[in-house]
């Protein structure tokens, strides 16, 4: 049985939900009324219902909260390769679901697909927010690498940290060409903004790369 996902639909029908998917959806939210359904879910029960809750129209099942709070790791494997999946084929389509509800989504829910990378130097403590990609977390790699040689260097260019955390949040986005950096000095967050799937170590983009490290360090 495929998963109900958008990413499982043909390419064609992707703006369509077929009715037994609808019908699935209606009896996993008639479970989720009943007070401690979720402790009852095998794994794989767990990543089905997970499934399930991205086909619901105007965001995601509201039973999804409840179900990522016991079963993390099934909730964060399903909607992370609904990301994922969707990245790769951003540019061929106007409306990616998973990744529009997020943006609306539960805190909690957001925060589950995040991953945290983090590096210390001369006090300074710099956060990359990653999320859950391959890229992303490679890109949040290579972003505080560069970081950690600058600051390294930063007694020699008589350069001090003026605050002790520093958080970057790595996007991929999919109609982007080259990396961008945003930052706001006041609530000292960035933004680093980087193309979907595109590999930081690719032969071909290693110029980009530097470019945009320059920028950020």
């Amino acid at each position: 049985m495929r998963r109900p996902c958008w990413s499982t639909r043909p390419a064609g029908k992707r703006n369509r939900t077929p009715q037994d998917w609808i019908k699935g959806l209606i009896g996993v939210s008639a479970e989720a009324s009943h007070s401690g359904w979720k402790r009852n879910l095998t794994p794989q029960e767990a990543r089905t219902a997970a499934a399930y809750a991205t086909i619901e129209l105007n965001g995601f099942a509201p039973y999804i909260v409840d179900l990522a709070a016991a079963h993390p790791s099934e909730v964060e494997g399903i909607l992370g390769g609904e990301v994922s999946a969707e990245l790769v084929v951003g540019s061929e389509y106007e409306h990616l679901p998973t990744l529009q509800n997020l943006s609306h989504a539960d805190t909690k829910l957001k925060r589950l697909l995040v991953q945290v990378l983090e590096t210390r130097v001369l006090g300074l403590t710099v956060r990359a927010l990653c999320s859950g990609s391959e890229t992303s977390i490679l890109v949040g790699e290579v972003v505080l690498g560069a970081l950690e040689v600058f600051l390294a260097t930063a007694p020699d260019l008589q350069v001090i940290p003026h605050t002790e955390v520093f958080e970057i949040e790595i996007k991929e986005e999919a109609k982007l060409d080259e990396p961008s950096f945003q930052v706001d000095l006041e609530q000292m967050r960035g933004q680093f903004f980087w193309p979907a799937n595109k590999s930081p170590a690719a032969f071909d983009y290693q110029k980009a790369t530097v470019r945009s490290l320059m920028k950020v360090s």
